[in-house]
């Protein structure tokens, strides 16, 4: 069904719809005072502005757009006009701080809250969503109802910000209740994702997967055997960005390693606490053999990757084919440095791969002169020598991006640096760019 607006309306989208376009619009909405909110309002003058409907954007901390009536009209068939074409939709929560498990119920109350039932009525009122984002929501229920079928049609859900908690009485960590009381063991990222059966590219960013680690700890059997049940999808695209620990631990499952046992494209922004019992490693040997791109971005500090028992071994990805780091603002100088990173990341590198990039950003004041010292602390020969021996390497681009002008000797420790990379040079494929932001 394809909604259009009427052919002799045309208004600018900053303006406020007249009245008599709600009252052919909306001539069959059981509310009134829905047709005259300012949310109408706004999807209005996005149904202008996008012929039809594609987008619609809802921010719950904005005083006029209130997303309790955007779900409303949706799930009570009212905007069926509006959203039936919808295919990008984005729903942003009130962000007022991390969740603690401990919290007192006063402050929980405060949360922007969203189940699963909800999502799911969604996913059933918008017919040709493709590409679903939540932020900053806290999932209160975790037991989707059976009688909600699943979106055929989403393909990218991106996660902000969102953390998976229980009932106020939960929060005692009585696991013999718990047993007693639930009819299955809380899994809320799982259960959440088994509303979309098809998703090919998912973003999970400040994610946390569960109120305590006790809770994980529950009956692993059982919760295996649901996910078994429910993950029966494969990713193309995963995005994971600072995780906590919990979350980590959903990605440690072999059940959800071979969830994303044909991934492509691997992009992890600090990672946390993969580090602890080698979670990471394991996670990228589980899914590296089907990887084509895989892509570190760092902002504080990496896991010991450089620890013997460890070390990445990325020769199996045979179909690896362009490598992409970034450290941004990294202390290459401390103890959980980048440096030993990249090289455990090329000591055994990918036999076809074929691009490598390495985006290194040069803080001012004191760490300047640290971050130069990690810089030519790396073991660069060795890095040359490996990805010489890599008959399919086309590019390896080193840039240097600094915050503020170097002074004469650090520019020129950075280009002393190029000559340590001789193999690449000669066979030209090696790109060296200093960047200086100019005062």
């Amino acid at each position: 069904m394809t909604a259009t607006p009427p052919e002799a309306t045309v208004i600018p989208s900053h303006l406020r719809a007249p009245q008599e376009v709600y009252e052919e619009i909306f001539s069959h909405l059981a509310k009134p005072s829905l047709s005259r909110c300012a949310l109408v309002s706004h999807l209005w003058s996005i149904s202008v502005r996008r012929t039809l409907f594609r987008a619609i954007s809802i921010d719950e901390t904005h005083p006029t757009y209130n997303l309790a009536g955007l779900l409303e009209g949706i799930s009570s068939g009212q905007l069926d006009r509006i959203v039936s074409c919808v295919q990008e939709l984005s729903l942003q929560g009130s962000k007022l701080g991390r969740f603690d498990a401990h919290a007192s119920r006063r402050s929980i109350s405060e949360y922007t809250k969203l189940s699963p039932e909800v999502v799911a009525g969604l996913l059933d009122d918008l017919p040709s969503l493709q590409i679903l984002t939540l932020c900053h929501f806290h999932v209160t229920e975790l037991r989707t109802p059976p009688s909600l079928p699943p979106s055929y049609s989403l393909r990218r859900l991106k996660l902000i910000g969102i953390t998976f908690f229980f009932p106020s009485w939960k929060y005692t960590y009585d696991l013999a209740r718990l047993e007693k009381d639930l009819t299955r063991e809380p899994c809320g990222l799982i259960d959440l994702l088994n509303l979309f059966t098809r998703i090919d590219t998912l973003h999970l960013e400040d994610v946390d997967a569960s109120a305590g680690k006790e809770l994980l700890e529950y009956k692993e059997d059982r919760r295996m055997a649901l996910a078994e049940q429910i993950l029966q999808k494969r990713l193309s695209s995963l995005h994971i960005e600072t995780l906590e620990t919990t979350t980590v631990w959903f990605f440690k499952q072999r059940v959800v390693m071979g969830f994303m046992s044909g991934l492509r494209t691997l992009k992890v922004v600090e990672i946390g606490d993969w580090s602890s019992e080698a979670t990471f490693t394991a996670f990228l040997k589980a899914v590296g053999h089907s990887l084509v791109e895989l892509r570190f971005k760092f902002a504080k500090g990496v896991p010991q990757f450089y620890r013997r028992d460890q070390q990445l071994d990325l020769s199996t990805s045979m179909d690896l084919r362009i490598i992409r780091i970034f450290v941004d603002r990294a202390q290459l100088f401390v103890p959980n440095s980048v440096a030993p990173l990249i090289q455990s990341l090329f000591a055994k590198p990918p036999p076809c791969i074929s691009e490598v990039y390495l985006h290194i950003f040069i803080p001012t004041g004191q760490e300047t002169s640290r971050t130069l010292l990690g810089v030519q602390g790396m073991q660069w020969e060795a890095v040359d020598e490996r990805l010489n021996n890599c008959g399919k390497l086309k590019k390896m681009e080193v840039s240097f991006r600094a915050e503020a002008p170097l002074l004469e000797t650090e520019r020129a420790q950075l280009e002393a640096l190029e000559q340590r990379l001789p193999l690449l040079q000669d066979r030209n494929l090696l790109h060296w760019e200093i960047c200086e932001r100019r005062a």
